[in-house]
């Protein structure tokens, strides 16, 4: 049985999950939107166009949010609502810090579940280290004693006794391989599983 782990980029399994990788997507995607709100601050532009005082109704005339200026016949150009600007940026910016707060969350989730799975994989490894030598001493105790068995030293009680110890630790490094398995498909699973086959993963450029 194989019981060595597969080597590869650690970071790239580990950003394989599920739970990391939609972290990441929403900081990305809440870092974005600073810049989003961000870029409304700066003032509309327009060419070929004159000063002019825009609205939907009358009343709405000459106030300041509705107000152009213009610098000859080509250009023209209009300042947005400061305030509205600067609440929207403050809330991306709140927005941004509780999706950091929620990737780091999942990070330290995933490091725990690491930590835990190979914690386990180790510690079967070595019971199981020790039930193979064992398994090799009680069947070298069992061959001879059914060869004293066969020369009439022994009892058949003594070769039945052998042959249970034989069959007991036996059992136990079967079950013992198949929680091997069990618990490296747990660390597989933890740091992600499946990049044999998953193409690389590319950063995102919004998070560092």
């Amino acid at each position: 049985m194989n019981r060595v782990l597969p080597a590869g980029d650690v970071k790239s399994l580990f950003r394989r999950r599920p739970d990391v990788r939609q972290a990441e997507r929403e900081l990305a995607a809440s870092v974005a939107r600073i810049g989003v709100a961000t870029a409304d601050l700066y003032p509309t532009i327009t060419l070929g166009a004159s000063a002019a005082s825009e609205s939907n109704r009358v009343g709405g005339l000459g106030a300041r949010r509705n107000r152009s200026y213009g610098a000859g016949p080509l250009l023209s150009w209009s300042f947005p609502d400061i305030l509205v600007a600067r609440a929207e940026i403050r809330e991306a910016r709140a927005t941004a810090s509780a999706a950091l707060a929620g990737f780091q969350g999942a990070v330290l989730q995933a490091l725990e579940d690491i930590e835990s799975a190979l914690a386990t994989y180790g510690s079967e490894l070595d019971r199981n280290a020790a039930l193979g030598e064992a398994r090799d001493q009680s069947q070298l105790a069992f061959n001879l004693i059914e060869t004293q068995f066969e020369l009439g030293r022994v009892s058949y009680l003594d070769l039945l006794t052998a042959e249970t110890d034989l069959v007991n630790v036996s059992a136990s490094l079967a079950g013992s391989d198949q929680a091997l398995a069990s618990d490296q498909v747990t660390v597989f699973k933890a740091l992600g599983g499946g990049w044999e086959q998953a193409p690389p993963i590319a950063p995102l450029d919004a998070v560092q």
